[in-house]
Formats: structure tokens, sequence, C-alpha cells
């Protein structure tokens, strides 16, 4: 028997607590929690300083099969303020992958075999877009996984921005290194020390007078800094008090570290940080965003060692971050003993807002925390 779904708007939030369920039902039990009723009201309602967003559902026998979000954003693109979206949690009960048959076919077509009226993920972003661009919601763009990569490139009409290639960059402890290779657990018991010992020595040779301190709430610091160092021709999320108390303090889920950064006792920075165990039941510390005065890369190289000589002491297995493969700040991570773990593409939706642009774009400042990954 074929199985029908239907497709439901839900952007007055009426179905987040199933959505949150559904979608935290996939990961197995020893996940940090990904999803709750809690952290879809704060990202899609009237508590997010850009707006409300979108959220679409698919529904068969009154049970959630999937979930698509548009989250709004307050983007900085060449030197205008633009209310733009991250489209996620895309997410399909594994048992409608391209099963089934909507209730209502798409109404661009009445070939029941068509894209958009077999695929569950397509319908709803497609849905889901549709809504946002009739809101004034024109650039939107998203973090894919490898699974619904192919489909957002190759049937919704997105596209990779390959100017800038979005680097994992993972700086493994001794735990990370037994969890990869075995061979190492029999090491242990030497690796720690020496792992304490180089992180503290390696922090030590990159201190130029930097300290790092628990960031008190300081708006008007931190407008400064930000007014200081957005650019005309770039783009990036709106990183002011507003945005760093919305993303991290009041996050319902995450448990963020904010350290505010010093030079000569002079405040220049903040950098964020939040320990997260993730689906394969790994931990590790994610540096979610920096902001630094002149984007100096002593003073970031000065910061991120002190961290993660912090870190040598904790139960994790590394030290992560997305960072521009080929920038400064890359070459100044791997110094201090970051490898690469792969690509993070960022993909955007290719719409003629987009399209205008795309080519004025030079400089662009993407952090774990513009997604909603981390």
């Amino acid at each position: 028997m074929t199985q029908v779904w239907d497709i439901v708007a839900a952007d007055d939030l009426s179905k987040i607590g199933d959505a949150a369920k559904f979608l935290q039902s996939l990961c197995p039990p020893e996940t940090d929690t990904v999803w709750s009723e809690d952290y879809f009201r704060w990202k899609l309602g009237k508590q997010n300083p850009a707006g409300s967003g979108f959220m679409t559902v698919a529904i068969c026998e009154d049970k959630i099969v999937g979930v698509t979000t548009i989250t709004k954003k307050r983007l900085w693109i060449n030197g205008e303020l633009v209310i733009g979206g991250e489209i996620g949690d895309t997410y399909t009960h594994p048992d409608f992958l391209r099963q089934g048959q909507p209730t209502v076919l798409y109404k661009s077509t009445s070939d029941p075999e068509a894209y958009l009226n077999k695929s569950i993920f397509g319908r709803l972003v497609t849905e889901t877009i549709t809504r946002a661009e009739s809101a004034g919601v024109s650039i939107i763009y998203g973090t894919p996984n490898a699974n619904s990569m192919p489909g957002y490139i190759k049937r919704l009409n997105f596209i990779e921005h390959k100017c800038y290639s979005n680097r994992n960059l993972i700086r493994p402890t001794p735990q990370g290194l037994v969890s990869k290779i075995s061979l190492f657990k029999y090491l242990t018991f030497a690796l720690n020390p020496i792992d304490q010992f180089i992180s503290k020595i390696i922090a030590w040779g990159s201190n130029c007078n930097v300290t790092l301190r628990k960031y008190e709430k300081n708006d008007v610091a931190i407008d400064r800094l930000w007014q200081i160092s957005n650019k005309k021709n770039g783009f990036s999320i709106i990183k002011d008090h507003d945005w760093y108390s919305y993303r991290f303090m009041e996050n319902p889920i995450g448990n963020y570290t904010m350290l505010a950064i010093y030079h000569h006792n002079s405040f220049v920075g903040i950098i964020v940080a939040r320990v997260f165990k993730t689906m394969n039941g790994r931990s590790f510390n994610y540096i979610a965003d920096w902001q630094i005065k002149d984007n100096d890369p002593k003073i970031l190289k000065a910061a991120i060692s002190q961290i993660v000589s912090r870190n040598t002491n904790r139960d994790i297995d590394g030290t992560v971050t997305w960072i521009e493969d080929k920038s400064i700040d890359s070459k100044v991570l791997r110094k201090i003993g970051f490898k690469a773990s792969g690509h993070s593409p960022i993909i955007f939706w290719n719409s003629p807002a987009f399209q205008s642009i795309q080519k004025k774009i030079i400089n662009f400042d993407f952090s774990l925390a513009c997604s909603d990954n981390v």
C-alpha cells in the first residue's frame, strides 16, 4: 500500500514539539540534545532579533515524517543590512526516502512521478523557500551534510560557494587519537602528559601579553568591536551585542563558554566555545566564533593556544573549528597542531538577489556559529 503524506506549513510553531521529538529520535541516546521545543521557539520565534522563521513538516497518519526550517539571520552584505535565512533541519524518516506520494501534487506539475511529488525532502525545501521568499527573504544559505548536498545542488537550485573553502580543523587529544587508532590505547599513559606539556609550551611560546577572562556582558565594547571589524565588500552575520546575547546567552540547549580577549589589559576581542557530544558519541570542544580587533593573527594564535592547553584536562576528543582553508588564520592554527579533517560546503539558493551580489563579495566571514550546527 502506497503511503500518503501531507505537507503542512507550521510557521505558527504549532508543530515544534512533535518536530523536535521526531528529529531527536534520529539521534543515538548518548548524543547531547540537538533539538527541543524550546530550541525551535528560540530560533524560529519572536525572540530571534532577525524575526520569526519558517517550518514545514510532512505528516503521515498523524505522525511527522519530515522537517525543514529556515531561520532568519541578520546579514551584513557589502555594507548593508539584509535579512536572510539559513535552511536546515532537513530530515526525512528513512522509511519515506523517495517513497509514497503527497495528498496534493505540487502546484507546477501534475506528474505524480515528478521529483517534488516523490521526494519529501525536495517538497519541504521548496515549500519553505517559497514562503520565505514571499516574506522578503531572498538570500538563503545552508551547510548540508553529504546526504542532502546532492539534492540541493542537482534538484533545488542551490549552488556551492566555492570561492570560500570551508575547512574543518581539529586539534586532537590523546583520547581522540585512541578513538581513531586503537594501537594508541597502549600508549595513553605516556601520551597524556606529553600532550599537556607540549600544549603548555605552545601556549607559553605563542603568548604576546594576551589573557582570556570570563566575558562580562559589555554591549558598548562588543558594538565598537563589530563596527571596526565589518567590511564594506563582504558577507557576514551581524555580530553586535544583540547577536551575542541571543546566539549564545539565550540559547536554551547550548552551554557556551564566552571569553573576553585582552591584550596588554585592553579589550581586543571575544572567543566563544562549546563542548558537544556528537551522534557518534564523541565529545569535542567546538570554537564557535571569534572576533578580534584588526583580525590580528598573533592574538588569535595566543587565544586558541590557551584554550587548547586548558582542554588537555578535559574528557574530550579534540578542539574543532571551521576556517577558510587558505587563510592566514588557517596557517596559524596548523602551526599549533590543528589538522584538516574534511570540507564543510556552504551553499546558497541561486536567487536573482544572490546572483547580483556574489561577484561583489570580496571578504567572506563564516564561523561555526553562522550555522545552527553548534
